[in-house]
């Protein structure tokens, strides 16, 4: 078996080949893809994909970085 991982800057997603089939997994909602974002909230817990996105897209105040 092989797994791959796509960190997109948009979207990620890992999928594994095995017996000559390609398999994208599924996340915890469901999707083959997740939103590439992190968000913070003030109690200091960490948020990832869309969960975070929603969450940040609702702040009052946000810091975006780019590399």
């Amino acid at each position: 078996m092989s797994i791959g991982i796509d960190l997109g800057t948009t979207f990620s997603c890992v999928a594994y080949y095995q017996n000559g089939q390609v398999n994208v997994l599924e996340n915890e909602n469901g999707c083959r893809t997740t939103p590439s974002v992190l968000a913070m909230t003030e109690d200091g817990e960490c948020l990832i994909g869309q969960h975070a996105k929603d969450v940040i897209t609702k702040a009052t105040s946000s810091l975006f970085g780019e590399s």
